[in-house]
């Protein structure tokens, strides 16, 4: 039983949400309420039994979401919280979405009514899980992560793309980069998104090309190139119209098929689903898919691995970092 608060203010959801909730094994612990001082009242109170905070953005004052962020996990770190924001994802800053991100708040968007399949599907995860113990390292774990493994034989790409702007693959790219870095490979981070994303960052160990040569060329020199494509296509929110992103170019995009692994990142939310579906609709996408292509949504993979269960489906946090290791290694 997962055990839910709510700060929906004078607009009570909890009603039109319960049967659903008790259906999923979700229990509501107090009636709703209309301010966060009262959340945090309750909080400091008597937290037992509490897996999940979920809030709306007209109950919240966001100009202090992060105190008040703050405060609910200086009461119980691993604290899952959900934020239900007014409006379409493109209508917030990306500042805003990046603070949220930051503050590791689930974000369900509000236009005229909600999924309330995937509020469930976030309350269901309950509280925080910790840390994958490979997500950061230490100077001793880095040392302790090369002498454990043998020196890496192969050259490999790895090609990360969004079907969805702010789906996760520059940060994507980063942290691939550092854990390959860390594991001994001579690693090459390649900006091949148009949009010189990469052109600031500064990572231990990789070397950045903010303007990508020909992906051959930085395979044949380093022992793993992992190419940032960015946004590359501008995709119709039902999935059956697109363009080539601004500053991305068709010769880029050309390179994609040709590296050894390709990972698509993407929502699975009402409104953003039929993009990430573009590359397993699409008559020539659908040539060229096969288990090199690795999709990770934001939440809820199970949904978009029930619509196309031959393709291979993960969600973000899993830790596909070490599963795309292990198949390097096995090819070494």
């Amino acid at each position: 039983m997962i055990g839910v608060v709510t700060v929906f203010g004078e607009t009570d959801l909890q009603h039109a949400l319960k049967r659903a909730f008790v259906k999923s094994d979700i229990t509501f612990m107090e009636k709703n309420m209309t301010t966060a001082v009262q959340l945090m009242s309750l909080l400091e109170h008597d937290p037992t039994g509490i897996d999940v905070v979920i809030m709306y953005e007209k109950a919240v004052s966001m100009d202090k979401l992060s105190d008040t962020v703050a405060f609910i996990r200086s009461i119980e770190p691993k604290m899952r919280i959900i934020l239900i924001l007014n409006g379409r994802k493109n209508e917030y800053l990306s500042g805003t979405m990046n603070m949220l991100r930051e503050l590791a708040v689930d974000v369900i968007f509000d236009d005229n009514g909600f999924d309330t399949e995937d509020l469930i599907a976030l309350v269901k995860q309950g509280k925080l899980q910790p840390k994958r113990k490979n997500s950061g390292f230490s100077e001793e774990q880095q040392e302790a992560a090369r002498e454990s493994y043998s020196k890496p034989q192969g050259h490999y790409t790895i090609a990360v793309f969004n079907a969805d702007s702010g789906a996760g693959a520059t940060t994507a790219a980063i942290s691939l980069a550092k854990y390959f870095a860390v594991h001994d490979y001579s690693v090459c981070l390649a900006d091949c998104s148009g949009s010189d994303s990469l052109r600031l960052a500064k990572v231990k160990n990789v070397d950045i090309c903010s303007d990508a040569p020909s992906l051959e060329l930085l395979k044949e020199k380093y022992s793993l190139t992992v190419a940032d494509f960015g946004t590359p296509y501008e995709i119709s929110s039902d999935g059956k119209r697109f363009r080539i992103s601004a500053g991305s170019s068709a010769e880029y995009i050309r390179q994609i098929p040709g590296c050894d692994i390709k990972l698509i990142f993407g929502f699975c939310d009402s409104w953003n689903i039929e993009k990430l579906a573009f590359f397993a609709e699409d008559s020539e996408w659908q040539k060229l898919l096969d288990l090199s292509y690795i999709f990770l949504t934001a939440s809820n993979s199970k949904r978009f691995k029930a619509r196309y269960p031959h393709l291979n489906v993960f969600d973000r946090n899993d830790d596909f970092s070490e599963l795309i290791l292990e198949t390097f290694r096995r090819c070494d």
